[in-house]
Formats: C-alpha cells, structure tokens, sequence
C-alpha cells in the first residue's frame, strides 16, 4: 500500500479511500489531487520549523517589484513628454531667421520734446545718442520670424505729432510662447536706436524677453526728463561713457531676472532728481561718478538675489536724503569719497541691510564732515573705526554736512574701513 498525503492535513492516506482517516475531510479521487497534495504540502513535508506567516511577506515581495516597475516607468513618461518638446525647439529653432530690418527716422529738428514708448515682448533694445546725426531719431527694427514669413506682417514704429512734442512708439505685439516657431504673426525684434543729443527724451521702454542697453557714449549736455527702463527676464546696462551734464530727471529701472550696470564712473555732474533700481534676481552694481547732484529725499537700490555696489565722488545734496540699499542673498558695499563741503545743512541717511552676506563701507570723509555708523550682525565680526557696535566722529551733531549709516547683516561680518 502506498502512502499518499492528504492536502488538508498531510496525514498518511488509505490508497482508495475518499476521506482522510484525520481529518475526516473529502478527498475526491486521490489520482487527480495527487500532484496538488505534494505542490501545496512540500514546505510542510521538509522543515521542522513553524511554517512562517507568508501573506505580508509576498506582498512586501510585490509591492517591491512594483516599486522597481515603477521607476523606469515614471523616466519613460518623462522622456515621452519631454522629447517632443525638445524636437520642436530644434525643429523650430531652425525654422526661424532674419527677415530683414525695418528703418525709421525722424529728419526734422524742428521738434525736440519726444516721448519715446517701447514695449517690446522678444528681443533686445539698444539706444546710444550720436552727436554726428543731422536728424532727431532713427531706428532699425532686425525681424526675426518664421521662415518665408512676409516681413510686411511685422509691426513697425509710429509717430504722432503733437505741434510741441512727438510721441514715437513701437509696440511688438502679443508673445505667444512656442507659438513663436510656428506662427505667421510671431515676430522677435531686435532695436537698435540713435537719437540726437539736442532731443529732451521722456523713456519707456520695457522689453519682455531680452536685454535693454543704453549708452550716452561721450554726449555732453542730454537732458532727459524720465528714464524709465524695465526688463523681465534680461539685463539693463545704462553706460555714460565719461559723458557730462546728463540730466535725468526721474530714474527707474527694474528688471526680474537679470544685472543692472548704471555706470557713470568717468561722468561729471550729473544731476538725478530721483533714483529708483531693482533686481528680483542679479547684482546691482550704482556708480555715480563725480560732482553728481541727487535732488530726491530717497534713493532706493535694492536687489532679492545678488549683491549691490554703490560708488560715489564728491556727491552734491539739495537736503536730507534717505538710501535704502539692499539684498536678500548677496553683499553690500559702498564706497564714498567725499571731500567737497556744502554750504548747507544736511544728514545723508544710509540703510544698508542683507540677510545673508557682508555689509561693507569704504569711506574717505573730510574732517569737516561728521559721520557715524551703527552696525549689526548676527553671525559674524564687526570692526568700526572705533570699538564695539557704534561709533560716532567727533563733534559730529557740530557737523553741518553729516552721514549716517545702519549697518546690518543676519549671517555675514559688517566693515566700515577709512581709506583716507
């Protein structure tokens, strides 16, 4: 008699026999159950151990091998939605070229008040004034579009004579994204403007995607009544160039992602009647040049992320004025050599403030001026011209001409070094 196992129990069983002698349980006909017993019952069969609680442990198994699953599968959608992007940049990036340039002049200089308003979405923006020109205003507007476009689609500038003054405009028009590669109407300028020096220009000029530049390249005597230069993803360079007399009445310049370079280290007397710079990502970088005259009570120059550098020679105050110059994630520096006194009295109100970086004045002051500085930092190292926090100059509420600085950082060390 052989010996089988029942597939419930795994007890012995009678060869034959329909229920198991143990358990009592059916077994149906032993010949097809057989293979199943032995299947079912081999763990049981060879180890003396207590057969282990395998629900969780397979399911640990499983949800494992999903996790393995899972990983390529997630690169894969990646990979799926970022390749026909990447086709249609390349496909239309080689889809797109120069039309051609759009020119525009103004000959008269019969007129010489001009507003002169751009908005301009792709592309950038570049001003330089030229001495050498016989008319008011020119510009060159370089299409970039898709290929075969007609160039008589793109917009172009416009003017409008006010019998005292002109309004010059060019509008670019909607940006629609990657529509750019693929639509007839989608058009990138890039402006290039030269405007002669007698002109008294009011700017507004914004630019979308691109960079704005302007140079005043050597030009003596340019009054400009606003300068109001904006730029969300570029940077803004404003370059005098060792220029002299240039008047700007009322500065602002922002930009969202970029640098801003307000250079006019070479330039003497300038006059800025308010001053207004920000940067929500990039440095700052003020150089006032020399004898330049600041009529506004408050100067702000600030950027979120990067550093800011303030430079000036022998500033000339109208009266009390208040700099608010700082960063969030970057350092701050000023540099002053001031030895000019003026017949009259004012305090120069500096707040420099970064949360995380150096907070640093270079000074040479006149021993007529009076100054003092409070600092602060929370991680870091101070040193003043005195000892310790503070320190003010002697007799300095005497003083007629006085400066005044807070000096603050969270992480970073705090330095105001006489250079005389």
């Amino acid at each position: 008699m052989s010996k089988n196992f029942c597939i419930y129990c795994g007890k012995s069983l009678v060869e034959g026999s329909d229920f198991c002698n143990s358990c009592g349980k059916k077994i149906g006909k032993f010949e097809q159950k057989e293979t199943e017993m032995v299947t079912k019952s081999d763990d049981f069969v060879q180890s003396d151990k207590p057969k282990e609680f395998v629900g969780d442990s397979d399911y640990f198994h499983r949800r494992r091998r999903r996790r393995h699953r899972v990983i390529p599968l997630v690169f894969g959608i990646i990979a799926l939605l970022t390749i026909p992007f990447i086709i249609m940049t390349l496909v239309g990036i080689s889809n797109v070229e120069l039309l051609g340039s759009i020119p525009f002049e103004v000959e008269s200089t019969d007129v010489v008040n001009v507003d002169l308003i751009i908005d301009n979405s792709v592309g950038s923006i570049d001003v330089i004034y030229d001495d050498t020109m016989t008319g008011l205003f020119e510009s060159t507007l370089s299409v970039y579009g898709k290929k075969d476009t007609l160039i008589s689609s793109a917009n172009i500038f416009s003017m409008v004579n006010e019998t005292d003054k002109l309004i010059i405009e060019f509008i670019s028009g909607p940006f629609y994204g990657w529509g750019f590669f693929w639509r007839d109407d989608q058009f990138k300028y890039d402006i290039d403007i030269k405007i002669n020096p007698i002109a008294k220009v009011n700017f507004d000029i914004k630019a979308s995607t691109g960079s704005i530049s302007t140079s005043f390249d050597g030009i003596n005597d340019v009054y400009l009544t606003q300068f109001s230069l904006q730029s969300n993803t570029g940077s803004i360079f404003v370059d005098s160039d060792g220029a002299e007399n240039i008047t700007l009445s009322d500065v602002f310049i922002e930009t969202d992602t970029g640098i801003v370079d307000f250079d006019f280290d070479e330039s003497l007397n300038t006059k800025i009647d308010d001053l207004y710079i920000d940067s929500d990502t990039g440095r700052v970088t003020v150089q006032l040049g020399t004898n330049t005259t600041l009529t506004d009570a408050e100067i702000s120059i600030t950027t979120s992320t990067g550093s800011v550098s303030v430079s000036f020679t022998d500033i000339f105050f109208t009266g009390d004025t208040y700099w608010n110059v700082r960063t969030s994630t970057g350092s701050v520096k000023v540099t002053i050599n001031q030895n000019n006194i003026l017949s009259l009295i004012f305090t120069a109100n500096f707040d420099l403030k970064t949360s995380t970086g150096d907070v640093v004045v270079d000074f040479i002051f006149n021993e007529d001026i009076g100054y003092k500085f409070t600092a602060h930092t929370s991680t870091g190292d101070i040193e003043l011209p005195g000892s310790g926090e503070s320190y003010t100059s002697p007799d300095y509420l005497l003083k007629d001409n006085k400066f005044s600085f807070i000096l603050d950082t969270s992480t970073g060390d705090v330095f105001a070094l006489d250079q005389s």
